[in-house]
């Protein structure tokens, strides 16, 4: 008998909003974050006589020079045919390697103590970030948005799918509810029109309200992601046309995997499987995942906050259905069903950008990846899924400037991955040295349990403010 997967029970939203409440009530709002922001200055750089790591191929191409230009790569290739251009900051890369900057491809960024979150992930080589579900209205996202592009804000460049599309009595606060197919159609047109990349589906959505969303999801051009509601199976959900299925969501046990793997590549259904969360919340009481040093910079009121309020089984059964989710993960990796790397962060207290490199860990250990595949769902496939591959994903001359040098192989172990020796995020250059400030900054703010406090104020009005359809 198949079984239908789900990670773990649906939390109700009466407890995670009085949970936010007191939280952010009893946090220090307005403290002051520490200016991290750099200048917006791009300067003329060239990474020379590196390895260049092809994240699409696998393959490791030594003695190359990239030169950077005003957020783009400018040029890319053997050092004998690529010069150093005269006042360029130069870059040694002599012993190390270079690769694509990292995507987190589920992740949930826009929330408070994002004033943590945003530096976090680029100190840990996390160049780009997919939201998947902010309760943050459109302009205060985009001014977000603007304050990294402008670099007054040190953070990732970032997708957004909105507020969750639930069913009448939602999950999480400041989801959006459908009771009609009228509401279902009228979020999806919502989504469009304000400029979101995605519409989020979610649990207790009805059946024809889901169904109604997805027609009118193709209508309007907009992808659809997210949960598969309870209310119909994986299998409809990809042949209805959901683009990505996270956390491998509605999926069958192990035995069935081969099936629906053919029905997603069929398809082109992408998958998140998100192990990470499942690792973080499996071993939550375990010193491994509880005493780890980077908990150090969430704050104690984020961390209230973003805990599962969602019975533990133990620690035994979590990891077994970790697992079991592993497992059908593997078939489906075989199968070629493309796979992105997203860790749910910061549930659970997975910490953002930290987390991402547990989860490449993960599919490697777990999911039978190769380094060179884990890393390329983190990097290449995310280029991919997003219609950018001619932007980004890659070290390409005409690309992005979004690369990581890293101090060992990646290709020979994908722990490697977490040794950073410079991170430039859209042109802008940050070392080692520059790293470990933005890292310091952050865990000062937690120590004194800061949150932005503009934040912390919009949420709680939207946690307090009863859920409407838009």
């Amino acid at each position: 008998m198949r079984k239908r997967y789900r990670s773990a029970p649906v939390p109700r939203p009466g407890l995670f909003i009085a949970c936010v409440v007191a939280a952010l009530a009893g946090a220090d709002a307005g403290a002051a974050t520490p200016e991290l922001s750099r200048d917006d200055s791009r300067p003329l750089s060239a990474v020379v006589d590196v390895t260049v790591i092809d994240a699409a191929k696998g393959v490791a191409r030594p003695g190359q020079t990239v030169v950077l230009r005003g957020g783009r790569i400018e040029a890319a290739g053997d050092a004998g045919h690529v010069g150093v251009p005269q006042r360029a900051r130069v870059i040694d890369g002599k012993g190390k390697f270079l690769i694509p900057g990292l995507w987190d491809m589920h992740a949930h960024v826009l929330w408070p103590g994002l004033d943590g979150f945003f530096p976090l992930f680029v100190a840990n080589g996390v160049t780009g970030v997919r939201d998947m579900g902010t309760h943050f209205p459109p302009p205060v996202v985009e001014r977000w948005r603007d304050q990294v592009r402008k670099a007054a804000r040190v953070g990732p460049r970032f997708v957004w799918a909105g507020p969750v599309v639930d069913g009448p009595t939602p999950v999480w606060p400041g989801s959006t509810p459908v009771a009609s197919e009228a509401d279902a159609r009228r979020a999806v047109r919502d989504r469009k029109a304000q400029g979101m990349d995605f519409v989020k589906v979610y649990e207790f959505l009805a059946r024809d309200h889901y169904f109604a969303l997805m027609d009118e999801a193709k209508r309007v051009g907009i992808p659809v992601v997210g949960h598969v509601p309870q209310s119909i199976t994986a299998a409809e959900a990809s042949d209805a046309g959901q683009r990505c299925i996270e956390h491998l969501s509605g999926s069958v046990d192990e035995d069935g995997a081969a099936e629906l793997a053919a029905r997603f590549k069929r398809n082109g259904t992408w998958v998140c499987p998100t192990l990470a969360i499942d690792w973080t919340f499996a071993l939550r009481d375990d010193p491994a995942v509880s005493g780890r040093a980077e908990l150090k910079y969430l704050p104690e009121a984020v961390v209230k906050v973003v805990q599962l309020p969602i019975p533990h089984p133990g620690a035994e059964v979590a990891m077994r259905q970790l697992r079991r989710k592993a497992a059908v993960l593997r078939v489906m990796h075989r199968a070629g069903v493309p796979v992105l790397a997203g860790t749910d962060g910061p549930m659970a207290a997975s910490v953002p950008g930290f987390s991402l490199h547990d989860e490449l860990r993960l599919l490697v250990k777990e999911a039978g990846f190769t380094p060179a595949e884990a890393l390329r769902a983190a990097t290449f496939n995310p280029a991919v899924f997003l219609g950018k591959e001619a932007e980004m994903g890659s070290v390409e001359a005409g690309k992005v400037a979004d690369l990581v040098l890293l101090e060992a192989d990646p290709l020979k172990d994908i722990e490697n991955v977490r040794r950073i020796a410079t991170v430039i995020a859209d042109g802008r250059v940050f070392d080692r040295k520059d790293l470990d400030r933005i890292l310091a900054g952050v865990a000062a703010d937690a120590a004194a349990n800061r949150l932005d406090q503009r934040s912390a104020e919009e949420l709680l009005k939207e946690a307090a403010a009863p859920a409407v359809a838009k």
